[in-house]
């Protein structure tokens, strides 16, 4: 993945990100069992996409100069993803998960925090 690409890849999935936390927070507060279960398939959807993406960015950004200005602005992306955007998902997800035990809706409740799970995980092995 050339560095351009990786820059673009990296935009999208903050977008992406952006849009699911929007979601998530509108469906945490309005505490619909209907909006949060469309958040967390959401999130599902997400996961693959963002896992492989990461991966292949840090890869990717590890060989670069840093003096590079596209490097400068991927590893922002990079970073706002891995410290920011996907642990603010996590602790939606968590509050999601505990909208729905109250509700009596332990599948949908276990399955947020599997995901909740799965992505610190991630970012564990991203941080650098």
């Amino acid at each position: 993945m050339s560095l351009h690409e990786t820059l673009q890849s990296l935009k999208d999935l903050v977008d992406c990100f952006e849009d699911l936390i929007e979601k998530g927070k509108l469906a945490t507060s309005s505490r619909s069992t209907d909006l949060i279960s469309d958040f967390i398939n959401s999130v599902e959807e997400t996961v693959s996409q963002a896992t492989s993406t990461l991966e292949k960015s840090r890869e990717a950004l590890r060989g670069v100069k840093q003096e590079d200005m596209v490097f400068k602005y991927a590893s922002v992306y990079y970073r706002t993803l891995v410290l920011v955007s996907i642990p603010y998902i996590i602790n939606i997800l968590e509050s999601a998960s505990t909208i729905l035990k109250n509700r009596d809706h332990e599948g949908e409740a276990a399955k947020a925090t599997t995901l909740a799970e799965k992505l610190k995980n991630l970012v564990d092995t991203l941080k650098y």
